[in-house]
């Protein structure tokens, strides 16, 4: 291998891929990067794998001889970090040279056969072509609500469910549920769970991205993404997800319509009476519904604290407790300026979503208070 690169060009790539590597794991192959260089398409191509999850991602370089290796993932990106702005990679045998100004490091590499191949997504499976901001918005409103109990079975992951010119997305804990539903232009049908771990990584390539859309290919068992010169591959979590919908109430007894910014800021200031109080750990915070305003409170051994906030109130009052981030969580993902906060009793779940929509709504569990 013999390759001249600009900095500019690869230091992103490294970027993105020192996510996917797995540093702790058993395989050796899966703490290096697959480096192939390709003299006929003029660029490199730089791949890396966790074991669940694959990122490939191609860049332009000036390739004077072919070559392919593995080379461990922290040093090359370290390498790359440290490096000028122009970088001359070779590579013989065992061993690779990076020079980059008076810059001159070697390091051994591994076997480029020793790197584990993907699992390959089905000719028959179903394509998808996704506006890049809707998914990664798809993402950001669920994503925080999906457990991290790897016990927890599949809650542990994002369901996305696409039908009839929609994409929902749902993340649940057995605590709280975010749904978010947005319009796509697809006629397909289809459910699929990734992990949460693995749907964060993407997320985060995706934040780097410069197309505006990304090819969603997926089959029973794998999820691809194309965009850019970069392609993912991850696995597809089997079972089923829980029934969102036969959880959500279709009824309520009161309703309050809200600033979001006043409650936001009042849940958050009632947090500051259980800083680092241990005994109150979970930060609850109490909300007494009454005729004309909302009294957001909480006490702990340090003292307490209130604040009243008006709001629209329809239906009867009532006295309800919830841990404080759980409701700063749903709050902060709201982006309109009035909320809708819908009660059945103190001990049923409350549903929080905006006033005449349900693109996107929530339940929160709430907890006893005295």
């Amino acid at each position: 291998m013999n390759i001249i690169i600009e900095k500019k060009n690869i230091f992103n790539v490294t970027k993105n891929a020192i996510k996917i590597r797995s540093a702790r794991s058993t395989v050796e192959a899966f703490k290096c990067f697959k480096i192939e260089a390709s003299k006929k398409r003029q660029e490199l191509k730089l791949t890396a794998s966790n074991g669940e999850i694959f990122l490939s991602e191609r860049v332009s370089a000036t390739v004077e001889e072919e070559g392919a290796c593995l080379v461990p993932a922290t040093f090359f990106n370290e390498a790359i970090s440290k490096s000028n702005d122009v970088i001359k990679i070779t590579q013989n045998a065992k061993q690779m040279n990076i020079k980059s100004g008076n810059m001159d490091l070697n390091v051994i590499t591994l076997d480029v056969n020793d790197f584990p191949k993907p699992t390959m997504v089905k000719e028959n499976s179903i394509k998808i072509d996704l506006d890049k901001n809707i998914f990664q918005k798809s993402i950001d409103k669920t994503l925080f609500a999906v457990s991290s109990d790897e016990t927890r079975g599949n809650i542990v992951g994002i369901l996305f469910e696409i039908e009839q010119g929609h994409i929902t997305s749902v993340g649940v804990d057995g605590f709280r549920m975010a749904v978010f539903d947005s319009s796509i232009d697809a006629t397909e049908t289809k459910k699929l769970i990734i992990h949460g771990k693995l749907i964060g990584i993407i997320n985060k390539i995706l934040s780097n991205a410069k197309d505006e859309k990304i090819m969603m290919v997926i089959d029973d068992n794998t999820v691809r993404f194309d965009f850019d010169k970069v392609r993912i591959i991850a696995k597809v979590m089997d079972g089923e997800f829980v029934d969102y919908n036969s959880i959500f109430p279709t009824n309520h007894n009161t309703s309050v319509v809200i600033d979001k910014n006043e409650i936001l800021m009042a849940v958050d200031r009632s947090t500051i009476i259980n800083f680092d109080d241990n005994v109150n750990h979970h930060n609850l915070v109490r909300l007494d519904v009454e005729k004309d305003h909302v009294t957001i409170s909480s006490s702990s051994q340090n003292g307490n604290i209130s604040e009243e906030i008006p709001a629209n109130i329809t239906g009867g009052e009532l006295n309800i407790g919830f841990n404080a981030r759980y409701l700063l969580d749903a709050l902060k993902r709201i982006e309109e300026d009035k909320i809708c906060l819908e009660f059945q009793t103190s001990t049923k779940p409350l549903v929080i979503r905006a006033p005449e929509s349900n693109e996107f709504k929530q339940l929160i569990l709430p907890v006893r208070i005295s």
